[in-house]
């Protein structure tokens, strides 16, 4: 198959990676009491419509999408999540994006644990009743200490590595949305979490040739397809990981 127009050059994605920061980010403390009301984005000042963020978390959750998440891995009764809408980006995803959704939003949903999180960049379009959602770039994230880090993306070219940063670091300062998984219903819209046939580029510090997937997956995730690396940081102190790998996932 031929590669995708929003597939990252390899060499463009390792310098990225290099100069890329990466860095511990303050959360507040888990769990902290759950919110039933709809939050609305403190810096940007808009909120998401409750039906499109249910539209999204129903993306999410679904077994017959690569990258959903297992339910009851990330809430008994309620999700909790936060996001932020819409997100900001850089020029280097500008250029990198070829995917244009008329809106963007990015969401974590918190795992059970208290140690890890799914972040998710999505794109919608379309009319409300019959929404397109688009799964952009992912990362699984985990807690250090007080502070939540970027463990490993996948990145589609929606943002880069330290745009994801900066917007976990936008969440961590945002109350939490309780999402009753009751209240989760099968979207009447399309979920695309990925799009079929496009490749996408992992940067991981160790190398492992099983599928992408969130923590707790319930599908089978991308499958990987090549490995680039080990590359030596050159900059320890604004990336904690001497050698990262550049894994890329796709379609054979």
């Amino acid at each position: 198959m031929a590669r995708s127009k929003w597939a990252i050059n390899s060499s463009a994605v390792v310098l990225l990676a290099v100069v890329s920061t990466l860095f511990p980010l303050r959360a507040a403390p888990w769990p902290t009491p759950p919110q039933q009301h709809e939050v609305v984005d403190e810096k940007h000042g808009q909120p998401l419509s409750r039906h499109d963020l249910l539209g999204i978390v129903d993306c999410a959750t679904r077994p017959d999408q690569l990258l959903a998440i297992k339910p009851q891995g990330y809430g008994v009764s309620s999700f909790i999540v936060k996001y932020v809408y819409p997100p900001t980006s850089g020029h280097e995803s500008s250029v990198l994006s070829i995917k244009r959704p008329a809106h963007r939003v990015a969401i974590a949903l918190y795992h059970r644990d208290g140690h890890s999180a799914a972040f998710l960049e999505v794109g919608f379009d379309g009319p409300a009743a019959r929404r397109v959602f688009t799964l952009l770039d992912a990362a699984n994230l985990e807690k250090q200490n007080r502070g939540w880090m970027v463990r490993n993306i996948l990145s589609g070219g929606a943002s880069t590595w330290p745009e994801i940063g900066r917007q976990v670091s936008e969440l961590s300062k945002l109350q939490d949305t309780a999402v009753s998984r009751g209240e989760v219903a099968r979207t009447a819209g399309t979920c695309e979490f990925p799009p079929q046939g496009l490749e996408f580029v992992a940067v991981s510090p160790v190398f492992d040739r099983s599928p992408w997937k969130f923590k707790d997956g319930i599908s089978e995730g991308i499958k990987f397809k090549e490995m680039a690396g080990p590359f030596k940081n050159t900059d320890l102190k604004r990336v904690p990981f001497e050698t990262v790998f550049m894994l890329t996932y796709g379609p054979s």
